[in-house]
């Protein structure tokens, strides 16, 4: 193995193309480490969010497993990585040319930031519940700051790091997760926390679109900006199939089962906050390995967003070394997480953060796959030093409608979500503009000149 990425060694690698002697690996690998990643207290988190949009059970339940599905679009960006050996937003300049595809890195970069900035706010809630749980008389301020504190550097520390050394952790890690929450589970049940579950009122179908976005966004489409940055190592004959399939399956099953447990936990009417109420309710056995579990879980999520968005500055060409670029990341999102803790209220912020997020993400990621998966001969799909009009064309068009058709009230209800009741249809309007307009682009595309490369071909 080469030396630029080796366990528990900080990873010299770059944004540029991983070289054929240091690739490594196999595509089962990308199981746990996704199954690890997605196995975390912010899933339970989430899932309590459909009730709060206005679901009952089975509604929540349902918008729960399209998010869960939409793992399958994280898988097809993962199937990327062998073939280039590029992060993601690099593989990006293949598609929409090197300076274009700098304004998608920026939000790319964007947007890691603030799901870092997400992680950890939940890290430091975690502690603080700890210390609360305990009862040391700790103001809760100053417990904040030591979750802070704890959930940064266990993050920040695994993502210098590097690839192979979170791997390596989380490898093994997923599964102990698994068993505390199967765990917690049972002991739920055997304390009869779940007596008087009830199923809810019947939310709206405008209701309903709006969660369905939110489990997406808080789902695979999430995280598809940064799939090709974990299987990029793998060797360029790794099976494109096996990459998608293994990632899509290690994303989804904890995105549909931790979210399905916060649904319940919320909608029992015993708890209002899985952090804090669960080891109030269950026997210390249990409750202090859960508190452990949210801490050291939140802390695992957050390595993926560090470390991408450390490979998007680097994308972006910010002449700095990938530790120095990790550090400008961990340094912006924990401000951010300051602010959410200490100024703004994080629910309502988080949601915003996942309704307006699909915008951008939807025709990006829509335009990505139409340009590359399907090409037979890609391997070799040169940098383009300009822009594609078409394919921007075609992303800034979905985005358009996108947003038009996007419900984050009170912040903003789009007139075509307006017309609809409130009814978000952003990820499917965004994702068919954009690609009806790609494909109309691509129909009435000219031969190109020698000032304007030509648009990849499908």
């Amino acid at each position: 193995m080469d030396v630029q990425d080796q366990r528990f060694r900080i990873e010299r690698s770059t944004a540029a193309p991983i070289p054929a002697q240091a690739r490594h690996g196999a595509p089962r690998e990308l199981f746990t480490f996704w199954l690890t990643t997605t196995t975390s207290l912010s899933a339970i988190v989430v899932g309590g969010l459909a009730i709060d949009l206005g679901l009952n059970f089975w509604q929540s339940v349902a918008c729960i497993a399209l998010g869960a599905a939409s793992f399958v679009v994280l898988g097809a960006v993962s199937s990327l990585g062998p073939r280039f050996g590029l992060p993601t937003m690099g593989i990006g300049e293949r598609v929409f040319g090197r300076d274009a595809n700098r304004v998608n890195t920026f939000i790319a970069w964007l947007l890691t930031l603030g799901w870092g900035s997400v992680g950890l706010v939940i890290g430091a809630v975690s502690v603080q519940s700890i210390i609360g749980y305990y009862a040391l008389g700790v103001s809760a301020d100053a417990a904040k700051v030591a979750g802070l504190v704890v959930t940064a550097v266990l993050g920040f520390g695994a993502s210098l790091f590097g690839n192979a050394t979170f791997k390596s952790i989380e490898s093994w890690l997923g599964y102990v997760f698994a068993v505390i929450v199967v765990a917690v589970c049972i002991a739920l049940g055997v304390h009869g926390s779940f007596a008087h579950l009830s199923f809810g009122h019947d939310g709206s179908l405008a209701d309903f679109a709006v969660a369905v976005v939110v489990m997406m966004s808080a789902g695979g489409l999430g995280w598809c900006y940064v799939g090709a940055e974990y299987s990029r190592y793998l060797p360029a004959g790794a099976s494109r199939s096996a990459v998608g399939w293994l990632t899509t399956a290690g994303g989804a099953i904890p995105a549909l089962l931790l979210p399905v447990l916060g649904v319940v936990l919320t909608i029992s009417g015993h708890f209002s906050d899985p952090i804090t109420d669960i080891p109030k309710v269950v026997t210390a056995w249990i409750g202090v390995p859960f508190l452990a579990f949210a801490v050291v879980s939140i802390a695992a999520a957050n390595v993926p967003n560090l470390y991408s968005a450390g490979l998007n500055l680097l994308v972006l060409g910010v002449p700095v070394r990938r530790s120095v670029s990790i550090a400008i990341a961990f340094c912006i999102s924990l401000a951010g997480a300051l602010y959410a803790l200490f100024v703004s209220n994080f629910v309502s912020t988080f949601e915003t953060f996942l309704s307006l997020s699909v915008v951008w993400i939807v025709p990006w990621v829509a335009v990505l796959l139409a340009s590359l998966l399907f090409r037979r001969n890609a391997d070799d799909v040169n940098f383009a030093p300009g822009t594609r009009w078409r394919a921007c064309a075609a992303v800034l068009a979905g985005m358009v409608v996108a947003f038009l058709c996007n419900n984050d009230a009170p912040l903003w209800t789009g007139p075509i979500a307006r017309a609809l009741g409130g009814g978000d249809i952003s990820v499917y309007a965004g994702t068919f503009v954009a690609l009806l307009t790609f494909t109309v682009l691509r129909v009435w595309r000219r031969q190109p000149t020698a000032a304007e490369p030509a648009d990849v071909a499908v």
